[in-house]
């Protein structure tokens, strides 16, 4: 699962629609609507680039992508979405970034034994990038408490992940 299909997941259940109607070329109000939201989120807050957002969507082409986002803009902020959205990704965030993980030591195995294919290092590619978006996805989710610019995670299986937030400072 990639970060943007998690993305996808969270917002069709908060919208209560479907995540195929999500994908679906669909017109109706609430279908495009959720969409936007998907593409604010995925651009602002994951980084991913309009291509890799269309591809998720199984556009041919991410020029509609771009236009929506810019609409998205005008509509809404990333950290609205995202205050809207918290409740719906806890649950799987956590386990996903704990497979990714499991990916990532995996095929860093794998690519220690003689004679391994260049797939292998591509699938290393895939999978740290998939990681960095969901741990991305994760800070941004995670509430700052009492100021503090270190927090820790602890994933299922009992491993633990210290990320920072920034700290903000007054303009002098």
């Amino acid at each position: 699962m990639t970060a943007i299909s998690l993305v996808q997941k969270a917002i069709a259940r908060m919208c209560s629609i479907s995540a195929e109607e999500l994908v679906s070329s669909s017109r109706r109000q609430e279908i495009v609507t959720s969409r936007k939201m998907v593409y604010l989120v995925c651009r602002q807050v994951l980084g991913s680039s309009f291509l890799r957002i269309a591809r998720a969507f199984n556009k041919d082409n991410h020029t509609s992508v771009i236009s929506a986002y810019k609409d998205a803009l005008r509509r809404w902020t990333p950290e609205q979405l995202l205050e809207k959205l918290r409740p719906y990704f806890f649950g799987e965030i956590d386990a996903i970034i704990a497979h990714l993980m499991d990916q990532v030591a995996l095929t860093r195995e794998r690519l220690k034994s003689p004679g391994v294919s260049r797939c292998h290092e591509k699938d290393l590619e895939f999978y740290n990038e998939e990681l960095r978006q969901a741990l991305k996805l994760r800070r941004a989710l995670a509430r700052p408490e009492g100021g503090r610019n270190v927090r820790e995670v602890i994933l299922p299986g009992g491993r633990r992940y210290v990320f920072k937030t920034p700290r903000y400072r007054k303009a002098a």
